[in-house]
């Protein structure tokens, strides 16, 4: 849109810029016109707590994030109790007479390189890591202890940083005040 502020055409002719057409463009103006309005508004209440309830959605997010990845470590847990009950792949003598009875009907029976004979064939569970319960429970417990404690307690001190964000701003506002009321009785 072009906007004349005399009347002559030539004098003072403001050019309104084009609209970003891309999403990139798009994130710079929104960013361009979010430094603008905290250039202007940076010390007012509202810019203040504005952000802070900004502040306070992204502590929920995560939050429900933590929430998400507990949900994923209980099924991690429920897999690693499911895989109790699977012999076969539980215990390593059950996972080598499963591999003796599968070599007895094959003529040819390989895993990995080479072709499993009766010497090798007790140490091939071990080996090549088809005792896939074992490598679930080693590594599935802790991740899920780690991931539950932590996520949580990610998201109580993000909130905490909010609150003391709000707490060191309202004493800061009650100083400028007290400030203001002791210049006016000096």
């Amino acid at each position: 849109a072009v906007r004349q502020t005399s009347r002559w055409p030539i004098d003072d002719v403001e050019v309104a810029p084009e609209p970003p057409t891309d999403f990139s463009g798009r994130l710079k103006v929104l960013g361009n016109s979010c430094v603008h309005w905290c250039r202007g508004f940076h010390d007012t209440n509202t810019c203040f707590w504005s952000i802070l309830i900004l502040m306070q959605v992204m502590v929920l997010l995560t939050f429900l994030i933590s929430i998400l990845l507990v949900i994923v470590a209980g099924v991690e847990a429920v897999m690693k109790a499911g895989c109790v009950s699977i012999y076969v792949i539980e215990d390593p003598g059950s996972c080598t007479q499963a591999l003796q009875s599968v070599q007895s009907f094959l003529q040819t029976f390989a895993i990995g390189d080479g072709a499993l004979t009766d010497d090798n064939i007790g140490q091939a569970c071990n080996e090549y890591s088809l005792l896939t319960c074992s490598l679930i429970s080693e590594k599935m417990t802790k991740s899920a202890i780690y991931v539950s404690i932590f996520s949580f307690l990610a998201s109580i001190v993000s909130l905490q940083l909010v609150f003391d964000s709000a707490i060191l701003h309202e004493q800061a506002v009650t100083r400028r005040k007290a400030a203001v009321l002791k210049a006016k009785q000096l």
